[in-house]
């Protein structure tokens, strides 16, 4: 009786391992060159997340889940190129192309260095100290900005490239001090240890759909930091803002504050096209 329950339990475990499917692939640059460490996220066609990984030191990468449905989408980025969203109708996707992309600065060419990527278990992490180095950032909102597959829009929101809608935490936690972006604008770069994207938030976030989370050091000390931004604009009339900043932590609690003042004024035009008839 006990050998039969066992042949049983091995039988059903082999079907429930049958029914996972497997996404297999290749990153390469225009050149061919594998692309090590990008960033793979698989969704389905109405943006449903699936699961996400790195490609290898050759490029390569596996993508496995229950269930993944044909055709579906990957999301492909990596510091220094462009990102792609193939649409893929097969298990093996072959290579996929990324296309170099290349800041200029006046007679200057800036190529972007890859950070060190790796997933841990639901998330994918960067580490912070890769992100800095070699380039101009200076404050933590900075680095989450240069992380492969975050979207920076107007330098005032991030996101993971194709999802509907991101949620920014900072330690795994919602951050109730007000905008958390800006929030972010005042830490220094070298408070952030790493950076976490999960397109599937964890339970123990509260928050649903994907995430950015900043990760900072540990906090041995008392600081104080701050920011202080001006702007002006004219559009027809002149626009004034002014805002500042003020966090003072400490390792067993914080405070953060801020203020924004603005004076503007604007002026909007309407063009109306319209047709009347007269019955009889």
């Amino acid at each position: 009786m006990k050998k039969t329950t066992l042949i049983t339990l091995l039988l059903l475990l082999l079907f429930v391992q049958s029914k996972a499917q497997t996404v297999t692939g290749r990153i390469v640059d225009s050149e061919k060159q594998s692309v090590v460490m990008a960033t793979i996220a698989l969704q389905t066609l109405d943006s449903i997340n699936i699961c996400a990984t790195t490609a290898d030191a050759d490029g390569r990468f596996v993508l496995t889940a229950d269930s993944i449905p044909l055709p579906f989408r990957l999301i492909v980025s990596s510091i220094g190129y462009e990102t792609v969203m193939p649409e893929c109708a097969s298990y093996a996707v072959g290579d996929v192309v990324l296309a170099t992309k290349t800041n200029v600065l006046g007679d200057v060419v800036v190529k972007s260095k890859r950070p060190i990527l790796n997933v841990q278990g639901d998330r994918i992490v960067a580490d912070a100290s890769s992100i800095i180095k070699g380039r101009i950032v200076t404050c933590a909102f900075d680095v989450a900005k240069y992380v492969p597959g975050i979207l920076c829009k107007n330098d005032n929101e991030l996101s993971l490239a194709g999802t509907m809608s991101t949620t920014v935490l900072v330690n795994g936690k919602v951050w109730n001090g007000g905008s958390v972006l800006e929030y972010l604008k005042t830490l220094p770069a070298e408070k952030v240890a790493k950076v976490e994207l999960l397109y599937n938030a964890s339970p123990d976030m509260h928050v649903t759909g994907a995430v950015i989370n900043v990760v900072l050091k540990d906090n041995r000390g008392r600081e104080l930091t701050g920011q202080l931004k001006s702007s002006y604009l004219n559009n027809h009339h002149n626009t004034f803002q002014e805002s500042g900043s003020l966090f003072y932590t400490t390792p067993k609690w914080s405070l953060y504050s801020m203020y924004t003042f603005a004076d503007a004024k604007s002026i909007s035009r309407s063009q109306y096209l319209s047709h009347h008839t007269v019955g009889n």
